[in-house]
């Protein structure tokens, strides 16, 4: 055996009697005083204390022979932090007998209010134009903080339709929104004391071409309404798209 061994060994020996004895000598001076601190040195001493019975009586020490033995690279291990002066007794039967209540968060859910949030949603966004991608994160906010039955896309709140039926008039692929229904839903976004006040509501069309594309001559014709109120909004009446411009005029004059 190397003299570096032998000698960490009889280290060891000497700090394992020596906690030992200090483990004792602890115990003793503080056993009749359950208010002070009481220190341990190792997890097996720990553990025994706590099982002596409170009596003057003269206590017998139970230390049970465990392996204090440190670790491989010369340092050591204590338990005395776990341990504490003056722990309650714990009344266990009252702790078998205790229930634990589960909250149902199904019961706060109203889709009522989920019906009525889709709506002020929908209303808010076409009020203030507000973007769609704006909307989208809003949306998957609101779904990930328990609004579940909220649609994940602005094109589903406001219900966007993907596909409509067109005519082909002036050569051109031709759909009109409905001038009637396009006005009220427009007016109906202004403030309450604006339109409170309004008899009649004048209006402007105008028509121009817009290419859509570099690589083709496809173009779109919408025809535009504005609402001449403050303040001003703009609506699509009518939209036209085709190769090339319209060849006649008949589709201004098309009723829906």
């Amino acid at each position: 055996m190397s003299d570096k061994k032998r000698k960490r060994n009889e280290y060891k020996r000497i700090w394992i009697a020596n906690a030992r004895q200090k483990a004792r000598i602890s115990a003793e001076s503080h056993f009749s005083s359950s208010d002070e601190e009481c220190e341990f040195l190792s997890a097996s001493t720990c553990s025994n204390m706590m099982d002596l019975p409170s009596t003057s009586q003269p206590m017998t020490t139970m230390t049970t022979e465990g392996n204090l033995s440190p670790s491989d690279e010369g340092g050591h291990e204590l338990a005395s932090d776990n341990s504490s002066s003056g722990l309650p007794d714990i009344d266990w039967d009252s702790v078998e007998k205790f229930e634990t209540l589960s909250v149902d968060t199904d019961t706060d859910f109203n889709p009522d209010e989920d019906d009525t949030l889709l709506e002020e949603l929908a209303v808010w966004t076409n009020t203030f134009q507000v973007n769609h991608n704006a909307v989208d994160a809003l949306l998957k906010i609101l779904k990930e903080h328990g609004h579940q039955n909220l649609p994940g896309t602005c094109r589903t709140l406001l219900k966007t339709v993907r596909e409509v039926e067109t005519t082909n008039i002036s050569g051109m692929d031709y759909y009109n929104f409905g001038l009637e229904i396009e006005l009220l839903k427009t007016f109906g976004q202004y403030p309450k004391m604006v339109t409170d006040n309004v008899e009649s509501v004048d209006i402007s069309l105008n028509i121009d071409g817009l290419p859509l594309f570099k690589s083709t001559n496809t173009s779109l014709w919408p025809i535009l309404c504005e609402i001449h109120l403050q303040p001003r909004r703009v609506f699509p009446h009518v939209l036209t798209i085709g190769p090339s411009k319209p060849t006649n005029l008949d589709f201004l004059y098309r009723k829906q």
